[in-house]
């Protein structure tokens, strides 16, 4: 944001779900969403810390920070809860997306993904009408759980369905390309970008513009497996745990595997609202 021609404040958001990074050369300052821009320049390169802003010295201040204490927890009935939650939700959909572009959904099957899937549908005819389809996009191997889930959920939605099978073959030849854009070596983020490279690539094939995805829910929501082996008392610090890894985790993969075939990709559950909402919902609740 440019205060003077002199003068300028770049900012990170919060939970990180832009990468940025930043490098000195000879007094200078250089920002970029991707190293591979900054290393071409310089090597005294560093990632920009989320929630913290920067002025024109490269000093960096930090405006945001995750709760180190949980808040007062709702004290409503699940049913209370779900349906401000489903209202949050369509909220943030609508807010972020107007499918003024080519816009369809990428649906692995699961609860995520299926949730925006139904409420994108919902407002995609109440826009267009009933009788337009809208598109989902899924990819497996072989015959894949979620294949199977994601058929299920677009047969019940009415969508124009669009999946892709792939063999290991085709996922070694692709690695190198995944870690060209990914920039990253970590095996589980690397296994689960070589995914949406695929979907992302077979919906821009389709000429999207736009994809919705069900991101960020696990973490919000404390969708992990493994946060079900903790007590609920430590719940709340394993969750702003799992939520300080999500800009160099999923919201990195998310962002460089849509980007990289052109696509704007928007994640409803990624919100603040809903992240302050669901910051508050007891852990008996999360924890099933």
């Amino acid at each position: 944001m440019y205060k003077r021609q002199d003068d300028f404040l770049t900012a990170r958001d919060l939970l990180g779900i832009k990468p940025l990074f930043y490098g000195f050369k000879n007094g200078t300052l250089y920002l970029a969403s991707e190293l591979k821009s900054l290393t071409e320049v310089t090597s005294d390169v560093y990632e920009f810390p989320p929630g913290h802003m920067m002025d024109k010295n490269g000093r960096l201040t930090p405006f945001a920070a995750l709760p180190k204490d949980p808040p007062a927890p709702w004290k409503k009935t699940a049913e209370e809860m779900a349906e401000e939650i489903r209202s949050i939700v369509e909220q943030s959909l609508k807010g972020k997306v107007d499918f003024s572009l080519p816009t369809g959904s990428l649906l692995s099957g699961g609860l995520d993904s299926s949730v925006v899937t139904a409420l994108a549908c919902r407002a995609f005819r109440d826009r267009f009408g009933p009788d337009e389809p809208f598109s989902t996009f899924a990819v497996g191997v072989g015959g894949s759980e979620d294949i199977l889930m994601a058929r299920k959920v677009a047969a019940h939605c009415g969508t124009e369905h669009h999946e892709l099978i792939v063999d290991l073959d085709q996922i070694l030849e692709l690695l190198p390309e995944v870690i060209y854009y990914l920039e990253s070596f970590d095996p589980s983020l690397v296994r689960s970008a070589v995914s949406n490279f695929f979907v992302s690539r077979l919906a821009r094939k389709h000429g999207l513009e736009v994809v919705l995805t069900g991101e960020g829910g696990d973490e919000i929501f404390c969708g992990y497996a493994y946060l079900k082996a903790f007590p609920q008392e430590e719940l709340f610090r394993r969750q702003m745990e799992c939520i300080g890894y999500l800009h160099n985790n999923a919201s990195l993969r998310l962002d460089r595997m849509n980007l990289c075939h052109g696509l704007r990709v928007v994640a409803p559950l990624i919100s603040g609202k809903l992240l302050d909402y669901a910051m508050r919902i007891p852990p008996e609740y999360k924890l099933r």
